[in-house]
């Protein structure tokens, strides 16, 4: 059984996606909104797995997003290869906010926030389960249990932490 994640995989959702998402959001947020966004994700991730050893690279085939408006947010949701270990991730989504009609003093909520859900397992048991993660420029945050590794679980998760947060604070 496999123990460490594999590079390309790990590297993609956690280094790689996540410096883009914070140094330029706005030119992200342009390239995951247009026709180009899937081409863009398999340069991306091919650049991930460059001077990765043979055993860390995927293919990444399977590699899809999509891009969910919900009320003043944008979220792009990527589909990752299937992980195999422990800090793998299922999906990666970015959400972008749109706070323009407001005036800077009535929110502090980020522009832009990241977040994984990633495979887990437990180091007792073995047993699998997901993992809700942010990443911030600070660091990694793990926030506990996930929904099931499936694409509209993971939106609805999403969707229901933002409604949540339309009250003025970001609480994850």
């Amino acid at each position: 059984m496999r123990i460490h994640s594999r590079g390309q995989h790990y590297t993609f959702a956690h280094r790689v996606l996540p410096s883009l998402t914070w140094a330029h959001p706005d030119r992200l947020l342009s390239l995951l909104t247009s026709s180009e966004r899937d081409s863009f994700l398999q340069a991306v991730w091919e650049t991930a797995g460059k001077n990765q050893p043979p055993s860390d690279q995927v293919d990444g085939a399977t590699l899809r997003s999509a891009i969910h408006p919900h009320d003043r947010y944008t979220i792009a949701l990527i589909t990752l290869p299937l992980p195999l270990v422990p800090a793998e991730a299922y999906f990666v989504a970015i959400i972008f906010g749109d706070y323009s009609s407001l005036k800077a003093t009535e929110t502090d909520l980020p522009s832009v926030c990241y977040f994984t859900l990633e495979f887990g397992r437990n180091i007792i048991t073995q047993e699998e389960h997901t993992v809700f993660a942010e990443w911030r420029k600070d660091g990694h945050y793990n926030l506990g249990s996930g929904p099931p590794p499936e694409r509209q679980a993971f939106l609805d998760h999403l969707t229901a932490i933002l409604e949540e947060n339309d009250t003025g604070a970001w609480k994850t």
